[in-house]
């Protein structure tokens, strides 16, 4: 098998051209690699990602948004200032996933390319309102919305010979509460039965300016909540109004069922992640 460290993202596309379609990206290698060993692939040529110096970069923009290079670990977005400061939920992210090992040596770029739907990221890049930056062939980029790149199970919006070269954050509107929660079997290191990523919006009045949740793990691919901030919309989070939203959370996706929970199963876990999370909200935002 053949195995390249390119230094630039030019070279990484020369590359890809030059090796065809039975090469591999790698970037942390906590998927490639555990493909690889149970032979669902065998990749004749890896390419790395490891000393792309350009997806390890993280930047303040002029207009505020933020860029988070795709071959940042979960540790360094964890622990990232700017990201701290800028986009706290996906430090919160960050760290709650899985196990120490994987957190130190998996990327965000590897982990949204991947595709599993049970994975942490995608939510709280969805109720963000991400893009996913992507590089091809002489240089082409384009930008998808994080809420359209997962296509089918394990399948994403990546063109042949594409890389994603990062995420791009808009700014953090003011008072904003911002969370990720989940639910998993046995212990943190599992994938989540059901992970919640929850963004929402407050007016200085106290009233609801915007609501997003996204969750993972209960389908075949992660998802957006529709249309629940303007159900919502300038209502105060009273006892009800957190009851009515977790009801319509619940009822507005069709979560699968597999060996592990049943549908109802993954229901009750929805509706007690929201309820949870907006009860903490409405503590928060009355202080």
């Amino acid at each position: 098998m053949q195995f390249v460290q390119p230094q630039t993202v030019d070279e990484v596309l020369e590359w890809q051209s030059r090796l065809g379609p039975n090469s591999k990206l790698m970037a942390g290698g906590q998927s490639l690699l555990a493909m690889m060993r149970q032979k669902v692939i065998e990749p004749e040529a890896i390419i790395s990602l490891k000393h792309v110096k350009d997806l390890h970069r993280v930047a303040l923009q002029e207009d505020g948004s933020l860029f988070i290079g795709s071959m940042l670990t979960h540790h360094q977005i964890a622990t990232h200032p700017l990201i701290g400061r800028h986009a706290p939920l996906l430090a919160e992210t960050a760290r709650k996933v899985a196990s120490v090992q994987i957190r130190n040596l998996g990327t965000w770029g590897g982990n949204i390319a991947h595709g599993e739907p049970g994975a942490d990221p995608p939510a709280a890049l969805m109720v963000s309102s991400a893009q996913v930056e992507l590089m091809g062939e002489g240089g082409r980029s384009r930008l998808v919305a994080i809420k359209d790149f997962f296509l089918d199970y394990l399948t994403t919006d990546i063109r042949e010979g594409e890389l994603i070269t990062g995420f791009i954050i808009p700014p953090t509107p003011p008072g904003t509460f911002s969370a990720y929660d989940k639910y998993t079997l046995r212990d943190d290191g599992d994938l989540a039965i059901v992970g919640m990523a929850m963004r929402l919006q407050m007016t200085p009045a106290h009233q609801i300016a915007d609501l997003e949740i996204a969750l993972s793990g209960v389908s075949v691919v992660p998802i957006q909540i529709p249309r629940i901030s303007e159900r919502v919309l300038g209502q105060t989070l009273t006892d009800p109004v957190i009851k009515d939203i977790a009801e319509y959370v619940k009822n507005a996706c069709d979560p699968l069922s597999d060996v592990e929970v049943s549908s109802e199963y993954r229901r009750w876990v929805i509706e007690a992640l929201i309820t949870k999370q907006l009860s903490s909200f409405s503590e928060a935002s009355s202080l």
